[in-house]
């Protein structure tokens, strides 16, 4: 300008910061303010207000605040318009305290603050996560003579959906009309996105089906909070539904929506759903990334397909997605779920071949494999591999190694984990006790469950029934079955009813139980109540959770189980009076788990077994066949221990099967292992009427221990077993039941349970043809 002549001031100058601020280009504007001095050209309010603006949109607080500063020095007063860019530069970058400064500066500099300068204000601390000072600043504004707007209302719910205060965000969009002022969809956004927070699903669901009674129209942001707050409370169906309703609405849902979505499925065990929007997505142009394939990775984990688990690692890795660590840490999972330890070993070492680190989730998780495949010496490499790269082993690391020492013999190295844990400074937990306790129980050493026991009580840490339980068993097998009783009556005594478990009185349980009672009940009948231990005589095809979920809601009271029956097995279930942290709950667990409960079992067998008397003891190993289904194997090298002794109460004749002989047996579990009797009986050739499972020929190599039979056609029935695996018409279900149970109840004494065979049982047998009948009292015996 100056060579056409032209003489350059102010105006044109203010213009030209003014357009830099404008086009985004803050350095220019800069230097164009700092020419101003040189060209003796003085900057007014415009010119300063511009660069101040211009260098808020370019994140630079700390120049706008030195502009800001230097205006009085060339006698340049600043307005509201210059604290409000300032306030607003200072917003963008974090800085709250500055933000607040300048509002509480503005006065001494003869400024007003206006709803402009308290908004951006009230949005610093939002940002912040202040959210108390943005509610005093929004309750303040009156005080100043400033009318609230939608503006300031929405950066203060804002702050409140930031630290997750959720009934205050509530109350604020309440409170809009109150102050004349009508919420836009902002603020509701912002509600909701706070209930979301709070994992308060109906609350922000009811909040968006309220926006169009504001005339209003809500939007992506609106659904994807409310899809977000169904996520975190498993409410996949209404996930779902809400991504229908902004197809009906013709709003496009972005990644981050279907990600919720997702993810909503996977927490609820819907992984086939999770599954079917992942594919969804690329035909809506959106792109699956790591958080779509994380998510339905640990679906598929949780569901116990640990195959699609880790394909779907091997999908993404045939893509430009990178898995990260989430992604491999829940392939890791699956692998261990699945007992691959090798695959786990191998996908930890991926991680570090694609440039991923591994993390402590990591390493616990292929320990925790290891342990599943019974691979102590692995196990405790990888503890090694974690300090050798700086990866600080927690409690889980040294309690997984511990379970994988004590799972395969060695006691001594669990226990040594167990001492160095404090040297790593790492207090052992429940956890860490239980596993060193129960590396104690195979061999019976006693005087290491026990010093562990009294290191937990000196540690303020109250041994649970399941831990004592561990420790008798120890007990019972050095010093006999009354040193293991004498162990957990002092326990009970001095532990569990001595206030460390408290609950109401046992009467007040025993008045509470008569009153609440309902007369008519079926299928479920309490067939015992006594201090402490309630007991029903579980009908077959019912869960033993639900029964006593069932009869806990029903007498309002709650019940722990102390142990459980398969769904097709009928008979006594017992269950403690009381929460799980109970004194009853401990005494009752304490008890199976120190395998004092002496169990009876009645059953009927195709064939018949070589002796009236006989023991197995082989050892089980449960494998999973599917996400909610598994079988127990015979395994001598990782199988656990398994004792399962019977004897013949009668014989007979099946109808319709000439020379079909079978077997009425007492069964006598010691220990309690999944479908342990099923699995024993079916493993020497002797599998239950009606069993779905073990009802086939026995596994190849099974040994019946006993030599000779009680009838000489007896071999013959083993060769045709596999016409048992279907339930015959003449018998409806599993013949399996348990008849008797003895214990000891809360207050020390002895206690007998019995449950008679249920009608449809009995009736099966008066199908049958008696041959031998070894005991005529069988029925009735106590």
């Amino acid at each position: 300008m100056r060579q056409a002549g032209v003489e350059v001031n102010t105006f044109h100058c203010s213009a030209t910061v003014s357009a830099c601020e404008k086009a985004g280009r803050w350095q220019l504007a800069l230097c164009v303010l700092g020419d101003m001095l040189g060209m003796a050209v003085p900057p007014d309010k415009t010119s300063c207000n511009a660069a101040i603006s211009s260098m808020s949109k370019g994140g630079q607080w700390q120049l706008a605040l030195i502009i800001l500063s230097s205006m009085p020095q060339k006698r340049v007063l600043p307005n509201e318009i210059s604290y409000n860019a300032a306030i607003s530069a200072c917003e963008k970058g974090g800085q709250w305290q500055w933000s607040l400064s300048l509002l509480h500066h503005m006065p001494d500099m003869a400024v007003s603050p206006d709803k402009i300068s308290c908004s951006a204000a009230i949005s610093a601390c939002e940002k912040c996560g202040q959210w108390q000072q943005a509610l005093r600043l929004l309750s303040q504004m009156p005080d100043m003579r400033l009318v609230f707007d939608e503006i300031c209302y929405s950066a203060a719910i804002s702050a409140c959906e930031k630290a997750a205060q959720w009934q205050l965000a509530l109350s604020l969009l309440k409170s809009m009309p109150e102050g004349m002022v009508l919420p836009n969809v902002i603020s509701y956004n912002a509600a909701i996105s706070a209930c979301e927070k709070g994992g308060q699903w109906e609350q922000a669901f009811s909040l968006l089906k309220s926006i169009p009674d504001m005339r209003l129209i809500p939007d992506e942001i609106s659904y994807s909070s409310a899809i977000s707050a169904c996520e975190k409370c498993c409410e996949w169906q209404q996930a779902l539904g809400l991504l229908d309703q902004m197809t009906d609405m013709a709003l496009h849902p972005r990644e981050i929506t279907y990600n919720a979505a997702i993810s909503a499925c996977a927490r609820g065990d819907q992984w086939q759903l999770s599954l079917s929007l992942v594919s969804k997505m690329p035909t809506l142009r959106l792109t699956p990334g790591q958080i779509s394939y994380g998510a339905l990775i640990s679906a598929c984990v949780k569901a116990g397909h640990w195959q699609r688990a880790t394909s779907l690692l091997d999908t993404m890795l045939g893509t430009t997605i990178m898995p990260d660590a989430i992604s491999y840490n829940a392939a890791i999972s699956a692998s261990a779920n699945g007992d691959q330890w090798q695959l786990a070993l191998s996908l930890l070492s991926n991680m570090r071949a694609a440039e991923v680190s591994p993390n402590v989730i990591s390493y616990n998780a292929a320990i925790s494999a290891c342990e599943k495949g019974g691979q102590w010496k692995q196990a405790l490499t990888l503890l090694d591999q974690m300090v050798g790269t700086r990866i600080s082993p927690n409690e889980i690391s040294y309690t997984s190694a511990m379970l994988a020492s004590s799972k395969c013999g060695q006691w001594q190295l669990a226990l040594y984990l167990f001492s160095f844990m404090p040297e790593m400074m790492l207090t052992p937990n429940e956890i860490s006790y239980s596993a060193a306790i129960n590396a104690c129980e195979p061999e019976g050493h006693w005087r290491e469950a026990l010093d562990l026991l009294r290191v937990m009580r000196l540690s303020a840490l109250v041994p649970t029934g399941l831990q004592a339980g561990s420790a008798a068993n120890s007990v019972r097998k050095a010093l006999g079955g009354a040193a293991a009783v004498a162990l957990l009556q002092e326990l009970r005594r001095d532990v569990w009813l001595s206030g460390s478990c408290s609950e109401p009185s046992e009467e007040e349980k025993q008045e509470e139980l008569r009153d609440r009672w309902p007369s008519n009940l079926p299928p479920l009948r309490v067939i015992c109540n006594a201090p402490g231990v309630l007991a029903i005589s579980k009908p077959a095809g019912i869960s033993s959770e639900d029964a006593l979920a069932l009869l806990s809601s029903q007498m309002g009271v709650k019940l722990t189980r102390a142990s459980r029956l398969d769904l097709p097995t009928s008979g006594i279930l017992p269950a403690a009076l009381g929460d799980e942290r109970s004194a009853a709950a401990q005494w009752l667990q304490a008890q199976f788990a120190g395998r004092l409960v002496s169990k009876e079992y009645l059953c009927l067998c195709a064939g018949i077994p070589r002796k009236v008397q006989g023991e197995v003891s082989s050892p089980l190993l449960v494998v999973a066949t599917g996400p909610n289904s598994c079988r127990a194997e015979v395994s001598p090298t990782s199988g656990r221990e398994a004792c399962t002794r019977y004897e013949v109460v009668a014989t007979y004749r099946a109808p319709g099967h000439e020379g079909s002989s079978l077997s009425l047996l007492r069964a006598y579990p010691l220990t309690g292992r999944t479908h342990q009797i099923r699995a024993h009986l079916a493993s020497i050739g002797l599998p239950l009427i009606g069993d779905p499972i073990y009802g086939g020929p026995p596994d190849e190599g099974s040994v019946d221990p006993e030599p000779g039979h009680l009838e000489p056609e007896g071999a013959k029935e083993v060769q045709g077993l596999h016409r048992w695996r279907e339930a015959p018409e003449w018998c409806p279900r599993l013949f399996l039941h348990c008849r008797r149970l003895q214990l000891l109840d809360l207050d020390g004494e002895p206690l007998i349970i019995e449950a008679p065979l249920p009608d449809e049982l009995v009736q099966v047998l008066d199908t049958l043809s008696l041959e031998t009948e070894l005991d005529a009292n069988w029925a009735g015996q106590g």
